[in-house]
């Protein structure tokens, strides 16, 4: 599928294919904020079965950051990478104003097996860390990862006060889990 940028798409997308071990992507655009459209590219199965690893590619063509977005969810539905690249799609002119530690309200549930209706941005805790950053070629062009992660919009308010690496550090092993219970304070 050919997609804006052609060369550097290709590199990210081999980059993408090679962390999902080449397993069969799944392709969405979106293109109501203006073209080129943002894509989102999803592997089910990924890293683990009946989990769901996606990417968005376009906005690091918008942002001097050059920032992608990765979702990584204890789900098999496409929807969390869907809604990230969407978000991206919709405000692709304040994407440099994004950046860890914000959080994206998405006021109603992002999929239909979960309630959760937010994100908190923060560095790819999904990913070694060698694999934050994308290098597309030997220009040194490359492409910062920002990890989407679903929660809650009631713990919003609890993330900006704890900090997104205390909050998930207290959620512990399910934090990547769309379907756990929110978290209560304790």
């Amino acid at each position: 599928m050919p997609l804006p940028g052609s060369e550097r798409a290709d590199a990210f997308l081999r980059w993408a294919d090679g962390v999902a071990d080449q397993a069969e992507p799944q392709h969405q655009l979106f293109s109501d904020g203006g073209a080129p459209p943002i894509t989102a590219v999803t592997y089910r199965n990924r890293p683990w079965a009946g989990w769901t690893f996606g990417v968005t590619y376009g906005a690091s063509m918008y942002t001097p950051a050059c920032i992608e977005f990765v979702t990584v969810v204890r789900s098999r539905s496409f929807l969390w990478t869907w809604a990230i690249a969407d978000f991206v799609d919709r405000h692709r002119d304040d994407l440099q104003d994004l950046g860890v530690e914000d959080t994206i309200n998405w006021r109603e549930p992002i999929a239909k097996h979960s309630n959760m209706d937010a994100f908190v941005v923060a560095p790819p805790v999904s990913l070694d860390p060698e694999l934050h950053v994308v290098h597309i070629d030997d220009d040194d062009h490359h492409v910062q990862l920002l990890q989407a992660i679903p929660v809650y919009a009631s713990e919003l308010e609890l993330v900006r006060e704890l900090g997104a690496k205390q909050f998930f550090g207290q959620v512990g092993e399910d934090a990547l889990n769309p379907r756990r219970p929110p978290f209560a304070r304790p």
